[in-house]
């Protein structure tokens, strides 16, 4: 309802430059400026009597450029029929004085809570800053205010700097021109830098706040001029109708994520976030105002405008603050791909390693024994497997804890691990137990791990035993099974106390030629095996 009242405004605006002319259509507009004032100021009284706190505070403070809307309308339809010209005075600056209000006002517009949004660039380690976050804040900010003081400086500054103006018509113009883009650089770098909880309405307070410039250049290019107002006044004051009640929108349009306006009693207060920190927002933010300024540098080489050599220096700066910013960005990507290939890694691992003793678990043990059962079907390798079992395991956690429970876990996990080949696959499938899986149970077992094993093992084997036996899977098999048990025989020291642990083996051998269709097979009978070693008598080996 109150976009279409506005749209009907700015078309009684224009409509009329196109109709009309001379003082007719001066007075015309001046009566669709107070009209689109009038409205805009009474939506924007609503809007902040609708509100408190924070939420108040700002709709106060920015509310009071709509008064401003109101008065210079009232003076524009008392005096503007029957002005030739405008002209510049000290006098003109007072209608800056309520900018100081809207620029406060758009500083204390309330962002989201503080730790929501994650900052730019690749993620990093919680509570970590990002890496080059105020080198792109600066630059940020550098494209977005070299853009506007480029497309300011094409518009309007070239043409007070070569108009000869002196005195107080040169400082106010200079002054009008600058500080009413001030205004809609500030909202910008508001949009861009922090997390407004309303996007909408600073988004909608932007394009007022733009629209009302217009007006303002225009006033100060036609006095340097000295331009009737009846004939250049007409594609400019169309823009103050728009202008108020886009602002007056913004002060009464609800977050959309939140369907209302919120009552301010939970607002964020200024001093609770930080200016500026970086936020989740759109990328292309900062580049809108260089996508208008490259607009309007090719229009006016299209026409065959010369570029004088500002505007040059100004596009050398922004080309260096782009290509810089793109360079951080590369930079950031290459690290975000690295980070995301580590966590994909780290992650891998968490899968298929058990998390206290650092070996694979079952998922990792169950699918390496389905692919040695694939190989011993289509290639006929000798498979070997061996399951693992701690005698009075839960007397251990009864007595000294479950904390040297985990340490004796630990210890016999590296125990078994140096009591193996390289090569073989040792795995906790669960709480006391474990597993290995012999890879080559027919090759020979003198290649063993880089890891020594502890110094109280002794072995048993003999080297003529081993030469004589290097081609059976089972002797090989019963022989890995033999260091197990002897490397198992010493007492653990657990947290000062000396506890001799015995383990339970089962073994089970496949030989090249012996059919094995599926791992559960050579599972259950390994685990078959270990209840027989236990019920024989703890400690031995079964197969």
């Amino acid at each position: 309802m109150l976009a279409c009242a506005a749209a009907l405004l700015v078309a009684a605006a224009f409509l009329p430059s196109a109709l009309l002319t001379g003082q007719r259509l001066l007075v015309v507009q001046g009566a669709a400026q107070v009209a689109a004032a009038l409205g805009a100021l009474a939506v924007g009284v609503v809007g902040v009597a609708r509100t408190s706190g924070t939420d108040r505070r700002w709709r106060a403070l920015v509310g009071t450029d709509l008064v401003v809307a109101l008065v210079g309308a009232l003076e524009w339809v008392r005096n503007g029929p029957f002005l030739h010209e405008t002209s510049l005075g000290p006098a003109e600056l007072l209608y800056l004085a309520p900018s100081l209000l809207v620029l406060a006002g758009l500083l204390w517009i309330p962002a989201e809570a503080e730790g929501t949004d994650t900052g730019r660039g690749p993620p990093t380690r919680l509570g970590e800053r990002p890496r080059y976050s105020d080198i792109i804040v600066a630059l940020d900010g550098l494209v977005i205010v070299a853009s506007m003081l480029l497309i300011i400086w094409i518009t309007t500054l070239s043409t007070i700097v070569s108009s000869g103006v002196r005195g107080w018509p040169f400082a106010v113009a200079m002054t009008f021109s600058l500080w009413g883009t001030l205004e809609v650089v500030v909202a910008i770098l508001v949009g861009t830098f922090r997390r407004p909880r309303n996007g909408r309405s600073l988004t909608l307070l932007t394009l007022g706040l733009t629209m009302q410039i217009v007006p303002e250049l225009a006033a100060v290019v036609l006095s340097l001029k000295r331009s009737p107002l009846t004939d250049a006044s007409g594609p400019y004051w169309a823009f103050l109708a728009a202008g108020p009640p886009l602002v007056a929108l913004a002060l009464v349009v609800p977050d959309r994520r939140r369907g209302a306006v919120r009552t301010g009693k939970r607002d964020l207060a200024p001093s609770q976030t930080k200016w500026p920190p970086l936020a989740q927002t759109p990328f292309y933010l900062p580049y809108l105002p260089l996508a208008a300024a490259i607009t309007l540098i090719v229009g006016l080489q299209a026409s065959g405008t010369a570029l004088g050599s500002t505007v040059l220096y100004l596009v050398f700066a922004l080309a260096m603050a782009v290509t810089v910013r793109q360079l951080i960005t590369v930079a950031q990507n290459v690290r975000l791909l690295a980070a995301v290939q580590a966590a994909h890694e780290q992650l891998r691992y968490q899968a298929f390693h058990d998390p206290l003793t650092g070996l694979p678990n079952r998922a990792h043990f169950t699918h390496a024994l389905d692919g040695a059962v694939t190989d011993h079907r289509t290639d006929h390798r000798p498979l070997a497997l061996m399951f693992c079992d701690l005698d009075d395991f839960k007397s251990v956690n009864d007595t000294l804890g479950h904390a040297a429970g985990d340490d004796l876990l630990k210890a016999v996990a590296d125990r078994l691990s140096a009591a193996v080949r390289a090569d073989d696959l040792v795995a906790r499938l669960g709480g006391d137990e474990f597993a290995v899986l012999l890879t080559e149970p027919d090759q020979a077992d003198d290649t063993r791990r880089a890891d020594t094993a502890p110094v109280d093992i002794a072995t048993t084997d003999t080297a003529g035993t081993d030469q004589a036996n290097l081609d059976e899977p089972s002797v090989a098999a019963h022989r890995a099974e033999q260091r197990i048990l002897t490397a198992m025989a010493p007492p653990f020291t657990i947290r000062g106390h000396r506890r001799p642990m015995r383990v339970s083996v089962g073994l089970a051998v496949v030989g090249a030629d012996e059919p094995v269709e599926v791992a559960d097979e050579l599972l259950h009978r390994a685990d078959c095996a270990m209840y027989a070693a236990k019920g024989a008598a703890k400690g031995r080996l079964a197969g």
